[in-house]
């Protein structure tokens, strides 16, 4: 049992048992508080459940009590949380400020478990008080409308009342001399004594009438089933939150109770939080810190092991990284070759082509067939300037063109017509045609479209 109760208190059993007696008394009988919250919360639970489904007798207990042992148990294990939760080990403001939110939580328990055993404990106070206002509801229900009928003759008592008042008054005056013809009951006092008897009559007839309407409500509520309405109007209407109105409303001994059942709850908590540090936290200290050494200590052979991988996946990397990058120099290299092949097999083809399109004509020299115009330095002669072109590529359309004049480079394109025999030269958005007179490997000779003038070029 005082293991259990041990457990109860949110403490280790095997760490206790190797404390003092002091250290065991402490946790046991913060256990054994821990533990009476919790059995007096299923009764609680059953009890609330009972009159909150209108269930009365000895059944509500086999139909709730299921219920009200789990709501036990959640009790019991809230409460477990909120003292182990405390460390004796943190600073004293540590612990003010973990014990806030757990004291919020412990006083909400408190109220929740108190209030359903503070209905038992005043169900007389409660009932007779219910019964009162429900029985006074049921008889206005019942006799509204003769209610209504003597709430209006009751007006009409009041308003003859001041009639009759004021005829007095005016009686008095006029026999005192105060107003009219002088002392005595002259003309006028005559007339406001015939006012005041009748002012007095009508009133003695409506409050006979009154008191007719009165009895007929009596005899009416005589004649029901008071207390028969009075428990179908409580079935049907009152409910738990009438009930709490009327609990509430006792005044100064339902919070006393309820301030008992919250110091109650809080008892664990406030044991744990007043008390000084025992052999029990100097032995929690120590299993932490084993256990934090452990995990330390695994964290480490972790990284390690981890390190190793990512040294021995790093060199599998660089290896695999070297061999691609091997593999796409070489592809690099054999596709730059057949481009280049590529482009000398279409420069010769126009070049022949060229050939063929100008034999006979005795202007022009024709070009050796393997040589082409681009991939090429081809400098000016005969200029100030110091003028290069690079015709790059061998495309029929678009080829870059590479122009440098004086140590300035700008890029342009050129493109070649074969059928014509022409070179187009686009630099700076100028665009100038021109015919291909002769071609060879160290010299090139153009001719302005339209015009004799010679432009020759050397390879430099």
């Amino acid at each position: 049992m005082k293991d259990f109760f041990i457990w109860c208190s949110g403490a280790s059993v095997e760490i206790v048992k190797k404390c003092d007696d002091k250290e065991i008394s402490k946790y046991t009988n913060i256990g054994i508080v821990v533990f009476c919250v919790a059995f007096l919360s299923i009764f609680s639970a059953t009890y609330f459940l009972s009159f909150a489904f209108n269930t009365e007798g000895t059944n509500f207990v086999l139909l709730y009590l299921p219920i009200g042992i789990i709501w036990g148990f959640i009790i019991l294990s809230l409460d477990r949380a909120i003292v182990s939760t405390i460390s004796k080990n943190d600073s004293l403001n540590i612990q003010i400020l973990k014990s806030i939110p757990r004291v919020a939580l412990a006083l909400m328990i408190g109220i929740v478990v108190a209030t359903p055993l503070e209905f038992k404990i005043f169900e007389k106070e409660v009932n007779n008080e219910i019964n009162a206002t429900v029985s006074k509801k049921v008889e206005d229900e019942s006799a509204r409308t003769i209610q209504n009928e003597i709430k209006t003759k009751k007006e009409e008592v009041a308003k003859r009342e001041k009639t009759k008042e004021e005829a007095r008054i005016n009686l008095k005056n006029e026999v005192e001399g105060k107003t009219g013809q002088g002392v005595g009951y002259g003309t006028y006092a005559k007339l406001y004594k015939e006012e005041f008897d009748k002012a007095t009559q009508e009133l003695n007839k409506v409050n006979n009438e009154l008191a007719t309407l009165e009895n007929q409500k009596v005899t009416l509520l005589n004649s029901i089933d008071l207390a028969g309405k009075v428990n179908e109007y409580k079935a049907q209407k009152i409910g738990v939150i009438e009930r709490v109105k009327v609990l509430y409303s006792l005044g100064g001994t339902h919070l006393a109770i309820t301030i008992l059942f919250v110091l109650i709850e809080l008892l664990p908590l406030l044991t744990k939080l007043m008390s000084n540090k025992g052999g029990y936290d100097e032995l929690i200290l120590k299993e932490e810190n084993i256990k934090l050494e452990l995990v330390r200590i695994q964290h480490q052979k972790e990284i390690t092991c981890k390190n190793d991988l990512n040294e021995h996946e790093s060199e599998k990397y660089r290896q695999k990284s070297k061999i691609i990058l091997e593999i796409e120099r070489d592809l690099q290299e054999k596709i730059l070759r057949k481009i280049a092949r590529a482009q000398n097999d279409i420069a010769s083809k126009r070049v022949e082509e060229f050939r063929k399109k100008n034999i006979g004509d005795s202007n022009i020299q024709q070009p050796n067939k393997d040589e082409n115009l681009e991939n090429k330095f081809w400098k000016q002669k005969d200029v100030v300037d110091n003028i290069e072109y690079f015709f790059r590529d061998g495309h029929l359309r678009n080829n870059e063109l590479i122009y440098s004049e004086d140590g300035i480079i700008s890029k342009g394109i050129w493109n070649y017509n074969d059928e014509k025999n022409e070179i187009s030269i686009d630099i700076a958005n100028s665009t100038q045609n021109f015919e291909i007179c002769d071609i060879s490997a160290s010299f090139l000779k153009l001719k302005y479209k339209g015009e004799n003038q010679l432009i020759e070029f050397d390879r430099t």
